[in-house]
């Protein structure tokens, strides 16, 4: 999870918020006992649901300031069981007049909006990556999520309540996470060997260790790649390659040897 900033809302949602707020309150007036749950099915899709459908606009620009990804998971959803969903953060459910309000409003794949269900973030809060930092709630534990260290008892309780309810630690998250680390071993075993052949023979600047340099920055900027803002699951990415003792070696070495090159050239 990252945070994010939220950008304005489209004109759409600005313009008829209050007049949907207001229908779909007084539709709940009406009800036995004025809640939303004794709504009956066609009136949810026509007062809610209708008017996300017919305005895709909404979606599109809360998917548009989180990169595509979900806010919660970081995956990039697409169809089926991680598809593209608007997350109530206050649920419909409980707070129905927080329904069309811009601030309420999270882009979330299938499977966290499902986690979270009627969870009341305002009896029992959790983070919000528009409202607060994740960084200073989690920390990764190989492949874990966990809360992070020096967290007050509130905060604590707040960061483990978000891993639990949105099911942070599913099977597909790390799964996703364990073929990421994987897949980075090679590359930066490569990297290694590339940069103590190149150290070793730095006194013997041949035709043979300008093409292990090539190799050298390939394999640097192949793995910089991989930390594109672009990407799914983007802070475990940049945990395991910004934190990695061979990358950070080889981001300062470049230098020195694209200087070397630069003084053949010359």
């Amino acid at each position: 999870m990252r945070q994010l900033t939220r950008c304005d809302p489209p004109p759409e949602l600005r313009t008829n918020s209050s007049l949907w707020t207001n229908e779909l309150l007084n539709a709940i007036r009406l009800t036995p006992d004025r809640i939303y749950l004794q709504l009956s099915q066609s009136q949810k899709n026509r007062l809610v649901r209708s008017y996300f459908k017919k305005f895709p606009i909404i979606k599109n620009t809360l998917f548009r300031f989180s990169g595509e990804k979900c806010a919660y998971c970081e995956t990039i959803p697409t169809t089926g069981r991680i598809q593209r969903t608007i997350d109530h953060f206050e649920p419909v459910s409980i707070h129905p007049d927080s329904t069309f309000q811009w601030e309420n409003l999270l882009p979330s794949c299938h499977d966290c909006n499902s986690n979270k269900r009627t969870l009341d973030t305002r009896v029992s809060p959790i983070v919000n990556p528009c409202n607060d930092n994740p960084e200073e709630y989690f920390t990764f534990n190989i492949l874990l999520l966990e809360p992070s260290n020096n967290l007050t008892h509130e905060e604590f309780t707040k960061a483990n309540r978000t891993i639990i309810e949105l099911n942070l630690n599913s099977e597909y998250l790390l799964k996703s996470r364990g073929t990421l680390a994987a897949a980075f071993q090679a590359p930066i075993a490569k990297l290694r060997r590339t940069m103590n052949y190149l150290d070793n023979n730095i006194g013997h600047i041949d035709q043979n260790w300008e093409s292990r340099f090539v190799k050298f920055r390939n394999l640097l900027d192949g793995l910089s790649e991989e930390i594109n803002p672009a990407l799914p699951f983007l802070t475990y990415r940049e945990l395991i390659i910004n934190n990695n003792t061979v990358y950070q070696e080889a981001l300062r070495k470049r230098v020195d040897y694209e200087n070397i090159i630069r003084g053949l050239v010359i």
